[in-house]
């Protein structure tokens, strides 16, 4: 009966962590690994250059075409988002899904989280 409800609750993290909202970075490192999953840095060039998660790609939130950059990604792929702290990422992801994309998580606390907590990143 507990492997039935582990399964349950595994499953409902799930669903959860594709439909969109939060993760943690423990979360978000198990979902970079699937190879379905596309990392994405809302940081600037100069906070990617000083470390960003393993092949991340870079969008600068800050960017004029910033929004037309995003657009380009395919919809029905699941995309974790980060930034330094979490605000930028946040902010994106909430537009992200009020554009069609559903499969989209921001990473709670950023990469200063994930230094934090001392898990592995490239410059």
């Amino acid at each position: 009966m507990r492997l039935l409800y582990t399964l349950i609750a595994f499953v409902l993290v799930q669903s959860f962590a594709l439909a969109g909202g939060d993760v943690t970075t423990a979360e978000a490192a198990r979902l970079a690994t699937k190879k379905s999953t596309i990392v994405l840095d809302v940081r600037t060039p100069a906070e990617y250059a000083d470390g960003h998660l393993r092949g991340a790609r870079l969008m600068d939130f800050y960017a004029k075409d910033f929004w037309t950059q995003v657009a380009t990604l395919p919809k029905n792929a699941t995309i974790v988002v980060y930034c330094k702290s979490g605000r930028r990422s946040k902010d994106t992801e909430t537009k992200l899904a009020s554009m069609g994309y559903s499969h989209v998580v921001n990473m709670l606390g950023g990469f200063d989280a994930w230094k934090k907590e001392q898990r592995q990143f490239e410059k």
